[in-house]
């Protein structure tokens, strides 16, 4: 492979995913930043229509041949039977003639840190501690998703205000400010309606385990 060669790096969340196609010799060809692609939620259909729909484009345009490499930081693919799924779709489609993948946590301690050791608590869609030693050992905490953990996480925030909104509306909990605010900015006229709109999928946690 040429210096001419070019990579792409996928930084995967629960919200967002940004892409940067850079050659190797360091000369950004393109960014782009397109919705979540956390692997729970998407599955690898998702991770493939996304991929597809940034890799046409750019190709396309630039009438480059497809990317040396592909390292994708993805929530939601912190193990290595996910990581191996995803891999493997990405070479047959030929998209690039290497595929690495790690969890979005893995990507975001090696930007803090330059590559070296250290750690990292996130606290985004959901939550995560990540830390690797100088012998490239790594120990996680959390990322476990909605259902089973991600304290702090913006989604586990939001669920314990509406659950103490709901508290105070039943009686079984102190008065708040929160059951006039969180009402007008969810756009309801009354807390009934927070049903369907919690059950019917309209409020969605965007499964943000890692």
């Amino acid at each position: 492979m040429t210096d001419e060669r070019s990579v792409i790096g996928v930084d995967g969340g629960g919200s967002k995913t940004e892409v940067v196609w850079i050659r190797r010799d360091g000369q950004i060809l393109s960014t782009t930043r397109t919705s979540g692609s956390n692997y729970q939620d998407v599955g690898i259909e998702g991770v493939n229509e996304l991929l597809e729909g940034v890799l046409s484009s750019w190709l396309r345009t630039a009438n480059r041949e497809g990317p040396a490499c592909i390292c994708l930081g993805l929530a939601g693919a912190g193990r290595p039977d996910e990581q191996r799924t995803i891999a493997e779709s990405l070479l047959e489609k030929g998209w690039a003639d290497w595929v690495r993948v790690e969890t979005d946590a893995r990507v975001a301690l090696a930007g803090a840190h330059g590559g070296k050791g250290g750690i990292i608590a996130i606290a985004g869609t959901g939550s995560i501690v990540f830390g690797m030693g100088q012998n490239g050992n790594w120990v996680r905490a959390g990322g476990w998703g909605p259902l089973l953990g991600d304290e702090a996480g913006a989604y586990d925030i939001a669920m314990r205000a509406l659950r103490t909104v709901l508290a105070a509306h039943d009686g079984s909990g102190p008065e708040t400010l929160l059951s006039r605010t969180l009402l007008a900015e969810l756009g309801l006229r009354s807390w009934t309606e927070l049903v369907g709109r919690v059950y019917g999928g309209d409020l969605d946690p965007a499964c943000p385990c890692t």
